[in-house]
């Protein structure tokens, strides 16, 4: 099944962007976009492959733990390593989070 990108961006979408941005329309490793220069950072649930990778492209982290070894990843990241920084949620029940990681990642990524 071929997805067609035109039919889920929005109108005009590639055509407004496509000097100030780039949209992979074929399948990437996660790593070799990781390493794009543009790339000032990497909001990741902490699977142990996403972390060896962004760590690999020295590329900051906000971490966003759901399950399992996620939380501990997420612990060894931002304490240990100082290589990510925890995101807050808001509420327990929704799962939503705050903006406040974004500018410490912006911090971080300087």
């Amino acid at each position: 099944m071929t997805l067609i990108l035109e039919g889920v961006l929005p109108e005009g979408f590639l055509e407004r962007t496509k000097d100030r941005g780039m949209v992979v329309k074929s399948w990437e490793p996660q790593v070799v976009v990781l390493k794009k220069e543009s790339v000032g950072g990497f909001v990741t649930l902490c699977g142990w492959n996403s972390v060896l990778e962004a760590v690999v492209a020295g590329v900051p982290m906000i971490a966003w733990p759901l399950h399992a070894e996620q939380h501990m990843n997420m612990n060894v990241l931002a304490m240990d390593m100082e290589m990510a920084i925890t995101v807050e949620q808001r509420d327990e029940e929704d799962g939503f989070v705050s903006g406040g990681g974004v500018g410490e990642m912006r911090k971080m990524g300087s």
